[in-house]
């Protein structure tokens, strides 16, 4: 029961990050959607529809980032406890690499260190009032 209170206290803490990202590449592939030559001619419902998939890859791809993020965080945390320092390196290494691993993930990596900077951020205002 604690570990699923831990969790649900992480998603509610960290929706702010990830709903920041996610807006970002909603708007970002609106851009998309209105800059492609290809989309011009095509009907609303078919942008409607470049628009859903992109977002919802998006989503996809920043939440198994994130959330592997802070499974890693939160086990380093526990078996090794290194320190708030300790448990960011290790834990952005891991998902990092994990980012770098498929090419075509690999754009994708200068929104996750976007991502983990939000949460280094988060946790040092949150133990510095």
């Amino acid at each position: 029961m604690k570990e699923s209170i831990f969790v649900f206290k992480i998603f509610q803490s960290k929706n702010e990050s990830l709903c920041c990202i996610l807006i970002f590449f909603t708007l970002s592939g609106m851009k998309e959607v209105q800059d492609s030559k290809l989309l011009k001619n095509a009907s609303n419902s078919a942008k409607l529809k470049f628009l859903a998939q992109g977002s919802s890859r998006s989503g996809l791809v920043f939440g198994a980032f994130f959330g592997g993020f802070q499974a890693v965080k939160y086990s380093s945390k526990v078996f090794l406890d290194p320190g708030h320092v300790g448990e960011i390196a290790i834990a952005s290494v891991a998902s990092i690499g994990a980012l770098c691993y498929k090419p075509t993930t690999r754009s994708a990596l200068p929104y996750g260190a976007m991502l983990i900077c939000m949460d280094c951020i988060s946790a040092y205002m949150r133990e510095n009032p």
